[in-house]
């Protein structure tokens, strides 16, 4: 239940900050959390307030996102993005400066996620009557340099007790990554991204959600650079490990999957495109029989 008070909100947060509560303090900071719909925490200038419960740098992050929801609740996204961009700034300083811990990486994934979502929603909007080309996809290249730089931020972490490495938050946010550069048609910069967590060697210690998400855009990848074996085996993997309940994205897989595995000589069998509503496939597998 959301807290009643902008009062106990920054009671709970300044608890999870204090217990090192990863997990718990992203829902108080993200931007589809329940918490934003009460107007109570619908404040423009919130600082005074903050700064007398968190410490720096908490207090900036907080007060960024209590400004976020109060630009939500008035429908300027515009202001909601710049205090987004505020925030994962300040996240991308505290991750820097924790230096013996990670305990912080699931505010760093939902503060990508929210500046991905805002940049996407504003520049969805493009129209060119009303902005210039210039300008088209200018959002996502902004979110993206940001989220790049946490990804750097947790790449370059030298420790080797896997638990405690930052390392553990990149294939979350190269997935951020990879939508916003799949979106503004700049496949070019997953390149260095894909590389950098090939050489890991530590996929058992990512979430099989997040293992899913990442070969289903390294399969693409992939197939658009004609390394068909390749896509094959990403897909291939996304396809069979995403839950059998998540059938909008198993369909999603299927639609590169399946020309993947034609092209490899493989043909789909016509249940599999009744289940997945993907008869368009059909008379394409029947002219190459």
């Amino acid at each position: 239940m959301a807290p009643v008070t902008l009062q106990m909100y920054l009671q709970d947060i300044s608890s999870c900050v204090s217990n090192r509560n990863g997990r718990g303090l992203s829902h108080y900071l993200m931007c589809s959390d329940p918490h934003v719909y009460n107007p109570r925490l619908s404040i423009p200038d919130p600082e005074s307030i903050v700064v007398s419960y968190l410490v720096s740098p908490w207090d900036e992050i907080v007060s960024a996102h209590v400004r976020c929801i109060w630009a939500m609740r008035n429908r300027d996204f515009e202001e909601a993005y710049a205090c987004q961009i505020v925030l994962i700034k300040t996240v991308a300083k505290a991750l820097t400066e924790l230096k013996d811990d990670n305990w912080i990486l699931p505010v760093v994934h939902v503060a990508a996620i929210d500046l991905r979502r805002f940049a996407h929603g504003l520049d969805s909007k493009f129209t060119p009557q009303l902005d210039s080309f210039r300008n088209q996809g200018r959002r996502m290249e902004n979110a993206a340099q940001l989220i790049l730089r946490l990804f750097q931020i947790c790449a370059s972490d030298s420790r080797t007790q896997i638990e405690d490495s930052k390392k553990l938050g990149m294939m979350g946010l190269a997935n951020q990554l990879f939508k916003i550069y799949f979106q503004i048609n700049k496949l070019n910069l997953c390149k260095s991204m894909i590389r950098a967590i090939d050489n890991l060697s530590m996929n058992d210690h990512f979430s099989l959600a997040q293992r899913v998400t990442y070969c289903y855009y390294v399969g693409r990848k992939a197939m658009f650079d004609g390394d068909f074996v390749s896509a094959d085996n990403s897909l291939t993997f996304a396809f069979e490990r995403c839950l059998s309940t998540k059938w909008n994205n198993k369909r999603l897989i299927l639609i590169y999957l399946i020309p993947v595995k034609m092209l490899l000589g493989v043909l789909p069998k016509e249940s599999l495109l009744c289940r997945y509503n993907l008869k368009q496939f059909q008379d394409i597998a029947d002219s190459v029989k």
